[in-house]
């Protein structure tokens, strides 16, 4: 073979290797992780995969203040199969899967250091199953499939309390929808079909008992 066809070939090797490169690249390329935000006037949290952010607005500086990343969980990068984040002020909660996170941000003058607590798992409870959460300060409550949770930071041992499941009435129709909950603090309304039900978290010395109120239908 010449020296021509030689070249020649060479050339178009060279053009085919590049030709391909985009799209060997493109299957090489990361998703884009999961970002969700909550925030409450001049306050905001920012959770980016694993990692997870403060923000506050500075009013005499006028510019925002951005503290962080912190980890929630240094030895599992794992893609979550659900990630709920919701909480107010200085403090939120984060489940990711089955676990409970929660998450502070203290300030010493100037100076905001992040702090995230040794995660809690919830129990009975099916990754699968769909979940919803809302947060107020140290206390949470979670729908996780049919079940009900009470979250509460206990200050006095320095941990997450979880107390429940507690499982709303059951019903032969299927999936309820909309099914939707509200509340904060010691009680939550939620709403399945055209059920709505009030539920509360009472304390008992170190003992909360979640009692789930008998439904009422919304009229037509």
């Amino acid at each position: 073979m010449s020296n021509r066809h030689h070249t020649n070939l060479f050339i178009s090797l060279c053009l085919l290797v590049n030709t391909a490169m985009p799209v060997f690249a493109q299957d090489d390329e990361k998703k884009p992780e999961p970002t969700i935000m909550t925030s409450n006037g001049p306050t905001s949290w920012i959770l980016k995969g694993n990692k997870i952010y403060f923000l506050k607005w500075d009013q005499s500086l006028k510019q925002t203040q951005v503290y962080g990343p912190e980890e929630l969980d240094r030895n599992n990068d794992d893609p979550a199969e659900s990630l709920l984040m919701d909480g107010t002020g200085n403090s939120v909660w984060v489940l990711k899967d089955k676990d409970l996170y929660y998450v502070t941000a203290k300030q010493e003058g100037s100076f905001v250091t992040l702090r995230v607590e040794q995660p809690e798992e919830l129990p009975d409870a099916e990754i699968s199953d769909p979940a919803m959460m809302t947060a107020s300060g140290s206390n949470a409550w979670i729908i996780k499939g049919e079940k009900i949770y009470h979250i509460k930071w206990d200050h006095a041992f320095g941990k997450v309390q979880i107390s429940g499941p507690e499982e709303l009435d059951y019903n032969d129709y299927g999936p309820a929808k909309p099914f939707l909950m509200k509340g904060g603090g010691n009680a939550l309304w939620i709403l399945r079909g055209n059920e709505v039900y009030y539920v509360t978290a009472r304390y008992d010395g170190s003992f909360v008992d979640i009692e789930i109120e008998h439904p009422e239908e919304l009229p037509e």
